[in-house]
């Protein structure tokens, strides 16, 4: 365990950093969704995004960019602002960054876990097919992660939710609420955990039947 945190601690020391040479503040952080609705407002540019580490992607078309897989990695990662809980958004990662074979990042990156959080700094490269191309240039290690442990809880919660188990779902999220999340998932997880308490101090017509019916049963 040791060995395995002094590795990543490493690995992190060897990221391009966001401090800039020139003394000059990093661009004002975006959301990773509005890059990727409107790409063409930020061609040339460089921007700044919170991701979550999603993983390498295999294989992909570099079409007429510079980024081929001979002097590139493509490395996946979800937007700040998805929710790991949600199929949709676990299984379709906003994010595409290109990084350098052979520079820091791609040693740093390689070896993380699942989930990392990071906020980056990418150049808009070009955009085609309605889809940016980036290019990493910078990143910075948070801490607040959406974990295995709060995917569990969180899964759990709205599983209580949809039979109406709104005591259970209030525990479940509370447990998931118990992790260092970042800022998006806790607001949305408080605010379906305050859902499930009111539903719970005041239940339905329908419910205080069905309770009455599975008491006598």
């Amino acid at each position: 365990m040791r060995r395995t945190l002094t590795v990543l601690l490493l690995a992190l020391a060897a990221l391009p950093t966001l401090a800039r040479r020139d003394g000059t503040e990093p661009p004002p952080l975006v959301p990773a969704a509005e890059v990727w609705d409107r790409p063409g407002e930020h061609v040339g540019r460089e921007v700044r995004m919170v991701v979550q580490h999603a993983g390498w992607i295999e294989a992909w078309n570099p079409l007429t960019t510079r980024f081929g897989a001979g002097d590139y990695k493509a490395w996946s990662a979800w937007a700040d602002e998805q929710l790991l809980w949600d199929t949709d958004d676990y299984e379709h990662p906003l994010v595409r960054l290109f990084v350098r074979r052979g520079g820091a990042a791609e040693w740093a990156l390689e070896g993380l876990e699942l989930y990392r959080r990071f906020e980056v700094v990418g150049e808009v490269k070009a955009v085609l097919d309605g889809q940016p191309w980036i290019e990493l240039v910078g990143v910075r290690p948070l801490t607040e992660q959406i974990g295995d442990g709060s995917l569990v809880h969180a899964g759990r919660g709205f599983g209580a939710w949809e039979r109406g188990e709104w005591r259970r779902a209030v525990d479940e999220f509370d447990r998931a609420l118990a992790s260092p999340l970042p800022p998006i998932a806790r607001e949305e997880l408080e605010r379906l955990k305050a859902l499930c308490r009111d539903r719970a101090d005041h239940p339905t017509l329908e419910e205080l039947v069905r309770r009455d019916i599975e008491r006598k049963d």
